[in-house]
């Protein structure tokens, strides 16, 4: 285990790292009102730009890198991930088209897809079982803090100088940054060595081996539920916001970036400390914590859908938020506590497919169906909010198969 003081050097440079992961990720939810303008695109043509071709060349991608990262340097991996994602993100400002848009998302998504599986199993050696929660929390703080800089800077930017020179001022840092990473992160020395090559399992086979795990499909198929409400939602809040209550771009981006980043960073950071403290008599308290919150979130989020006083709307929707952030530190700890040291980076890629696919790839473009169906009848506004509120049971969903998961969560546990 390296010196405490580079741990924390690193985690903290890992963490915004991730945190531009998804500034570049998710930019695009506030712009979207302004790229559909200008390119003339639908609700589902905008689901498509935010979701499927995301999710569809992130999840493919995603295991070979991981089986790289597995076997090799995860540092070099990243390094080289952040870069592509962020020039990738630049070239999204000079998209003239919707085919032209699709393809600089993919190429975000292609990127985007070396970063999470490498650095999860870095923090794996870095940290012992007991302490791996916080530290899977404090690395997915990029998830919430991310969202607020995209929300904030990106309505802000896109307000005043327009929407492609916010993809432009999002993308240049990462470059930066890329640099900075492949100089000062160091590889570990992993806690369990590689095989010898001759030795080594396929990727078929590991996979093979890891659908047998009952525990692991269930946080997989929880998680890809969350995230289906999660991503639909996100990409659509700034047109629900902007048609319903008719907020400007600048303040919406402020006010959305406050409310999404402080309450994702207040659950994150409360789910990893409350999971690490009652996790060490229980491994199930892992998905029992995060179960608990997304039942209490839900009647927050139907209310913030259909308050008519807009800064009451924003202060459930903070709660909702917070809330239904606790899993993500939780959830990714009990998959490094139910697989081998040498099958981790796979195990978080093989359950980030599914999520991805489900979640980001079907989300968005389910709300954006639904919204383009309804809006035959009534107004743009009523359409997108009959549409959000379609996906809030997702969450009570979610939450009953966490609490089936208690229990094989305690048969396959590996590293308590």
């Amino acid at each position: 285990m390296p010196p405490a003081q580079v741990t924390r050097g690193a985690m903290l440079l890992l963490t915004l790292i991730y945190t531009l992961n998804f500034v570049d990720r998710q930019i695009i939810n506030i712009l979207a009102e302004s790229i559909k303008v200008e390119l003339a695109l639908s609700d589902a043509q905008l689901g498509l730009l935010t979701g499927f071709s995301f999710a569809l060349f992130y999840t493919v991608l995603g295991l070979p890198i991981a089986r790289l990262a597995d076997r090799s340097s995860r540092t070099a991996i990243i390094s080289i991930a952040v870069f592509a994602w962020s020039f990738m993100t630049c070239l999204c400002g000079l998209a003239q088209s919707f085919a032209q848009m699709l393809l600089a998302r993919v190429g975000v998504a292609v990127g985007e897809s070396g970063c999470t599986p490498a650095a999860h199993s870095l923090i794996s050696d870095w940290f012992p079982p007991q302490r791996r929660a916080s530290a899977l929390a404090m690395y997915s703080l990029g998830v919430p803090l991310g969202t607020l800089c995209g929300m904030a800077l990106g309505g802000w930017i896109g307000h005043g100088l327009g929407w492609r020179a916010a993809f432009f001022i999002a993308g240049v840092p990462g470059m930066l940054l890329a640099a900075i990473a492949w100089r000062v992160l160091k590889e570990p020395v992993r806690r369990e060595l590689p095989l010898p090559a001759t030795q080594q399992s396929s990727m078929l086979s590991v996979l093979t081996e890891l659908s047998r795990s009952k525990a692991l499909w269930c946080i997989a198929i929880s998680m890809s539920l969350l995230s289906l409400l999660g991503y639909g939602q996100a990409a659509f809040l700034g047109s629900f916001y902007l048609r319903v209550h008719e907020l400007p771009l600048d303040r919406l981006g402020v006010a959305l970036g406050l409310v999404l980043g402080l309450g994702g960073v207040a659950g994150v950071w409360a789910g990893g400390l409350i999971a690490d403290r009652g996790g060490r008599g229980d491994p199930a308290a892992f998905v029992l914590l995060p179960a608990i919150g997304t039942l209490v979130a839900w009647p927050f989020a139907v209310g913030a859908f259909l308050v008519a006083q807009v800064w009451l709307s924003l202060g459930l929707l903070a709660v909702a938020t917070a809330l239904n952030s606790l899993w993500l530190g939780p959830a990714f700890a009990a998959i490094q506590m139910i697989v081998r040291p040498d099958r981790r980076a796979m195990a978080v890629a093989a359950v980030t497919l599914v999520l991805t696919l489900i979640g980001l790839g079907c989300g968005p473009v389910l709300v954006g169906l639904i919204s383009d169906a309804m809006a035959t009848s009534v107004t743009s506004g009523e359409a997108l909010r009959f549409s959000l509120l379609c996906t809030t049971p997702l969450s009570a969903v979610a939450a009953g198969i966490l609490l089936y998961a208690r229990k094989p969560i305690r048969e396959e546990l590996v590293y308590a």
